[in-house]
C-alpha cells in the first residue's frame, strides 16, 4: 500500500481473523496487551451526529513497531534483533532452505545483502489524557431522526501520528472493543463463553514495513501461539479413551468388525445430533462452497479407510501392532513436508523419527499367545499389518483436512456430517465384501443390534467415552496442535491399548521389544508435543488494509485515557 502521513486506514477485522486462522473475539483480545491503553470517548461536534452508544469509541490504543528494510553499506552491523529477522534457515530440506533463504516480511523480499531495522513505537506513552482522533464514519449515514441500523463493529483503524523521522510514519492502531461492553448482551456472551475453548493466542501486534527507498508501505501480523492447559488435557483425554477402543470392540465376540465400525458410526449420530443441534441453533448452519464440500468429500473417504482398515486389522494381528502401523501417519506428514518444501521444526523431525523407530521395535515382538494364559488374543501377522499401513495414508488425509474443516464450522456439526457420511460409505463396502447383515435387531447381523442387552453397554462406552472423549478430542485439540503433533501423540496408543488389552483379557502380556520400543514412542511424542507448544508466526495482511474515506466523511473523537488501577 502507498500513502501519505496524513492517511488513515481501515483494518478488516473479518479478514485479519480469517488470516490469522482465529475467531474475531479471540484476535481483539490478543490485540490488547500490556503496552496498550484503554480509552472511551464521544463525538466532538455532537450537531453532526446525536450522541447515542453507537456513536461512543469504547476500546483501546496500541503501537505499531516500525520495520524498515535497508540495503546497507558492508560495514553496517546488524542488531541482535535484526540478524533474527533475516537469519537462515538451519534445517529443512534442500528446497526449503533454498526458498527460505529470501525472506518474506510483509511483501517484501528480504535477501541476505539486506539490513532491516526495528522501530520500536513510542507514539502511545507520549499521548496526553485527553486527545482527539478522526475515524472514518460509517458508511451508511443517515439524518439523526431516522432510525439507523446498527453500526457494525469489523473494523479497526491505522491511525497516522506525527514522528521525527519525515520520512516513515509511525501508526498507531484503534480497536473498538464491543465484547467488553456493559449490558445483558455482554452477560449473555459472557455465559455464552463458557462453552468456548480458550484461545491458543497470547499476543497479536501489527507492524508496519517500509522500504527504505520508496514510499510503499506494508502491514504484516506477528501472532504468538501458547498452548492453554485445556489442550493438553483434550489431547491427554482422548489419548486414554482411544486406546481402549481396541479392547472394548474385541468385547463384541462373534460380530464382523465392519458391523462393529457400523454400529460405533450409527450409534455415534444419536449421541451428536443433541450438541450439533444446539451449535445450528446458536451459530447457524455452515456456509458451503465448493472448495468446502471438496475437503469435506476427501475428509469423509479418508476417514473411512482410516477406521475400516484398522477394525479388519484388529482382527488379524495384535493390538499393538494394529495401532502402531495405523498410526504411523506422522511419518507419511514430515515426509511430505520434506517433499512440498514446507518448514519442518526440529523437534518434529527427531520426534518422529524416535517414534518410527520405535513402532519398528514394537513390530519386532512377535511373541504369539500362550493357550494357557488367553484364548482370545490374535498373533502379529504381515497382512494384517500391510492393511493397517495403508489405513495410515487415509489418516494422514483425514488429519490434514479435519484440520481445515474444524475451523469452519462446530465441531459436532462436523462430527455429525463425517459419521452420517461413514455410515453410507458403509454400503457399498457390505456387498463388496459379501458382509452378512439385515435389517434387524439381530445381536450378530442386525444394523441395530447394539441395541440388544448385552451389546448396549459396550455401545454406550464405545460412544460417550471412546467417540465423544476420544475423537472429538482430538479433533477439538487441533484448535491448538497441528496434524504432527496429533499423530505423533497417536503412537502412544500401542502403551495403553496393549495394557488395556490385558486387562480386559484380549492381548498377551508384551515382551521386551515392546516395552523398549514404546519408551523411544515416549520420547519422541514429548519431543514433537514440546515444539508444537509455543508457536510465533508473522502473516502478510497488506490486502486487509483499506485505505479511508478523505477527511470530510470522518467523525473526530475526543478520547480519555483510562488508568489502570494496581
Amino acid at each position: 500500500m502507498e500513502g501519505q502521513s496524513d492517511e488513515v486506514f481501515t483494518v478488516s477485522l473479518d479478514e485479519l481473523s480469517s488470516i490469522v486462522g482465529v475467531a474475531q473475539e479471540d484476535l481483539v483480545a490478543a490485540l490488547k496487551h500490556e503496552d496498550s491503553v484503554d480509552v472511551a470517548g464521544t463525538l466532538v461536534d455532537s450537531n453532526v451526529l446525536a450522541y447515542d452508544e453507537l456513536s461512543a469509541f469504547k476500546g483501546f490504543l496500541v503501537g505499531m513497531d516500525q520495520l524498515i528494510v535497508h540495503e546497507a553499506a558492508t560495514d553496517t552491523l546488524l542488531s541482535e534483533e535484526s540478524s533474527l529477522l533475516v537469519a537462515k534457515p538451519r534445517y529443512g530440506s534442500a528446497k526449503t532452505r533454498l526458498r527460505n533463504a529470501v525472506r518474506a516480511i510483509g511483501r517484501f523480499k528480504v535477501f541476505a545483502k539486506h539490513k532491516v531495522e526495528r522501530r520500536h513505537n513510542t507514539c502511545i506513552e507520549k499521548l496526553r489524557p485527553e486527545f482527539t482522533i478522526s475515524i472514518p464514519a460509517p458508511k451508511q449515514v443517515v439524518h439523526p431522526l431516522t432510525p439507523r441500523p446498527s453500526r457494525p463493529r469489523t473494523h479497526a483503524f491505522m491511525i497516522p501520528m506525527q514522528s521525527h523521522a519525515a520520512s516513515h510514519s509511525q501508526y498507531v492502531l484503534a480497536v473498538e472493543d464491543p465484547w467488553h461492553r456493559r449490558g445483558s448482551g455482554a452477560l449473555l456472551r459472557s455465559l455464552s463463553s463458557l462453552t468456548t475453548l480458550p484461545s491458543e493466542l497470547s499476543r497479536v501486534t501489527l507492524e508496519t514495513v517500509h522500504d527504505a527507498t520508496s514510499d510503499e508501505v506494508a502491514v504484516q501480523v506477528v501472532v504468538t501461539k501458547r498452548v492453554p492447559l485445556a489442550g493438553y488435557v483434550l489431547l491427554t483425554s482422548a489419548l486414554l479413551t482411544i486406546s481402549s477402543l481396541g479392547a472394548a470392540l474385541d468385547l463384541q465376540s462373534g460380530v464382523d468388525p465392519f458391523v462393529k465400525l457400523f454400529w460405533r458410526t450409527t450409534a455415534s449420530i444419536i449421541g451428536f445430533l443433541p450438541f450439533a443441534g444446539y451449535s445450528i441453533i446458536e451459530r447457524g448452519w455452515p456456509s458451503w462452497n465448493r472448495q468446502l464440500v471438496k475437503l469435506f468429500a476427501v475428509c469423509s473417504f479418508s476417514y473411512a479407510l482410516f477406521l475400516m482398515t484398522f477394525l479388519w486389522s484388529l482382527n488379524h494381528t495384535s493390538i499393538g501392532h494394529a495401532y502402531i502401523f495405523n498410526n504411523c501417519h506422522s511419518l507419511l506428514i514430515v515426509m511430505g513436508k520434506f517433499l512440498l518444501g514446507s518448514h519442518v521444526l526440529f523437534y518434529e523431525v527427531v520426534g518422529s523419527a524416535l517414534g518410527l523407530v520405535g513402532g519398528v521395535v514394537t513390530t519386532l515382538d512377535h511373541t504369539g499367545p500362550n493357550p494357557s494364559d488367553i484364548s482370545a488374543a490374535v498373533s502379529p501377522s504381515w497382512q494384517g499389518d500391510v492393511v493397517a499401513l495403508i489405513g495410515a495414508i487415509g489418516g494422514v488425509f483425514y488429519l490434514l483436512t479435519a484440520k481445515k474443516l474444524r475451523q469452519e464450522m462446530d465441531v459436532f456439526v462436523f462430527m455429525t456430517l463425517l459419521f452420517v457420511m461413514t455410515a453410507l460409505l458403509h454400503i457399498p463396502v457390505f456387498y463388496a465384501l459379501n458382509i452378512d447383515i439385515e435389517l434387524s435387531l439381530d445381536h450378530h447381523v442386525g444394523w441395530f443390534g447394539w441395541t440388544q442387552p448385552d451389546m448396549l453397554p459396550v455401545e454406550l462406552y464405545l460412544v460417550f467415552v471412546c467417540t465423544i472423549v476420544g475423537t472429538v478430542g482430538y479433533i477439538s485439540a487441533m484448535k491448538y496442535f497441528d496434524p504432527i503433533v496429533v499423530s505423533v501423540v497417536m503412537l502412544l496408543e500401542p502403551i495403553l491399548a496393549t495394557a488395556i488389552g490385558v486387562v480386559f483379557g484380549v492381548d498377551t502380556i508384551p515382551g521386551i521389544l515392546t516395552w523398549v520400543g514404546g519408551l523411544l514412542v515416549l520420547a519422541g511424542t514429548g519431543l514433537v508435543v514440546m515444539a508444537g507448544s509455543n508457536k510465533i508466526e508473522s502473516h502478510d495482511v497488506t490486502d486487509a488494509i483499506h485505505k479511508a474515506p478523505p477527511s470530510p466523511s470522518m467523525y473526530s473523537y475526543k478520547l480519555t485515557k483510562k488508568h489502570k488501577h494496581f
